[in-house]
């Protein structure tokens, strides 16, 4: 198994739930300076909502498969 397209940054581990994050995204958008910056402090300074990186998603699909693996043959 492996992924062949997609967009988007996936949430950070901290966040809790999609409709927080989806609350975050939108901050992020926000004119409101303090929505912005509130969201940025919890996302980390570092996330940027555009960024996907296909090599590091298949390395985790990987990495997780490997996992599944082990535990099969325990």
């Amino acid at each position: 198994a492996r992924c062949v397209a997609g967009e988007y940054a996936a949430p950070p581990e901290r966040i809790e739930g999609p409709l927080r994050f989806r609350r975050f995204i939108s901050a992020l958008d926000s004119h409101n300076d303090e929505e912005r910056r509130g969201a940025q402090l919890h996302l980390g300074s570092d996330f940027q909502k555009d960024f996907f990186d296909l090599n590091q998603c298949n390395i985790q699909i990987k990495h997780v498969i490997a996992q599944i693996g082990q535990k099969k043959g325990t």
